[in-house]
């Protein structure tokens, strides 16, 4: 038995709409508005006093995870 494939016409090619410079384009416009959210997000944990240690704690979270995202993106596109 053969398991059916979805495939498009041979006319249309994704490589056209997502080749290497239009994926840095989009990684480099998620990275300024995560820049921007950041610190926005850390103006307001420093300025209204969120310090406890869960506070503390969801920050450094956040930042780890977003490290680590960015990071999976980049070699992604690297090796695209």
């Amino acid at each position: 038995m053969e398991i059916p494939t979805l495939s498009f016409s041979s006319s249309f090619k994704l490589d056209y709409i997502f080749n290497k410079p239009v994926l840095v384009i989009i990684f480099v416009i998620f990275l300024v508005a995560y820049i921007i959210v950041s610190g926005v997000l850390r103006y307001h944990w420093h300025n209204y006093g969120m310090r406890n240690a869960g506070i503390i704690f969801a920050q450094s979270l956040f930042f780890l995870v977003s490290i680590v995202l960015f990071v999976v993106m980049g070699l992604t596109i690297l090796y695209y």
